[in-house]
């Protein structure tokens, strides 16, 4: 029914935009919260061990949300499982959105670090050719044309406004992962049976993976930084995070993961990949929009204010190069 993929597109949507301005806030409060060690520590290890160790708060609420309800559903019916779902919860959750949370770190905004999602289009068209064969068409060459006008904007945007090469960077890498874990993830779709709750059994299966595999780096980083965390007197350990902190990540996960990934994988089943790609390109600017509208006075949006409109700008290009690429 394509009114009911609609109706699930445009909530995921909203479940974004709304978990965007969370985010923003939860790294804002994070920073606050540890400023000794993201202020004078030059030493980067501790500080992904403490993005690393939130982000699975945000997963594990995900994956509890998502098995109560899923589990009395897997009495009754056979799920197959596709291998493309290790991959596709990896890239999505555990590493494209761990990079999400630094580059809004730097960015100071996570509506600013969202928008490197509609880069998006130019490593579909590019692995489109060169892995799955397909045709360059006139509608990919538009596409290319105003995101490399975007891709512009925003790196001038980034040496003006003095935020340094590694947030960029940190931006592209993000807009990767979340391409080929969305690649990963219509992968299992399309070569498993249909099943009108996949979406809901593929969501959990993929944070499963994606937070084990975060799990694994995080007790690298506790091995790499215990000497580290005795000698310079720093208390911070996975049982021992603040409430304060805790509870926007544990939003992000209820609203981004349980919901809106649930949701988008409802759309694509009732509207295929490109019938939600058009709707999902819009939650970057209107995240960008909302946060303007409601947060417009304060500090981080004050340090924008001589880029704002270029930022919309670019915003605005971003989302039609995406729209043109989905043709």
């Amino acid at each position: 029914m394509i009114w009911l993929g609609v109706l699930f597109s445009f909530l995921a949507v909203t479940a974004w935009v709304v978990s965007t301005l969370i985010v923003s806030k939860g790294i804002k409060e994070l920073k606050e919260t540890y400023e000794t060690i993201f202020n004078s520590l030059k030493d980067y290890s501790l500080k992904i061990e403490i993005i690393f160790t939130y982000l699975g708060i945000t997963l594990l609420t995900g994956i509890i949300i998502l098995s109560i309800i899923i589990i009395p559903l897997l009495i009754n019916y056979n799920f197959s499982f596709s291998g493309f779902l290790i991959l596709g919860g990896i890239f999505s959750f555990s590493v494209g959105t761990g990079l999400y949370y630094f580059c809004t770190l730097v960015y100071k905004k996570a509506e600013i670090a969202s928008q490197f999602s509609r880069f998006g289009p130019l490593f579909n068209i590019i692995i489109g050719i060169s892995v799955f064969g397909e045709i360059f068409t006139m509608f990919d060459l538009f596409s290319l044309i105003l995101l490399s006008i975007g891709i512009a904007l925003f790196l001038i945007i980034t040496w003006t406004g003095k935020f340094g090469m590694v947030g960029f960077i940190l931006g592209i890498l993000t807009s990767l992962s979340w391409t080929l874990g969305g690649i990963f993830m219509n992968l299992s779709f399309i070569t498993t049976a249909t099943n009108p709750l996949k979406p809901l059994v593929y969501s959990l299966y993929s944070l499963l993976f994606g937070f084990t595999s975060l799990l694994i780096f995080v007790l690298i980083f506790i091995i790499k930084n215990r000497e580290k965390k005795r000698r310079e007197g720093f208390e911070f350990h996975i049982f021992k995070l603040n409430k304060s902190v805790t509870k926007y990540f544990v939003l992000h996960g209820i609203l981004s993961i349980s919901i809106g990934h649930t949701a988008n994988f409802f759309g694509i089943l009732h509207l295929g990949v490109s019938g939600v790609a058009f709707i999902m390109s819009l939650w970057p600017i209107l995240s960008l929009l909302v946060g303007y509208l409601l947060f417009g006075s304060s500090p981080e949006y004050l340090r924008y204010k001589s880029h704002l409109k270029w930022l919309f700008l670019t915003a605005g290009i971003l989302l039609i190069a995406s729209v043109i690429s989905i043709f």
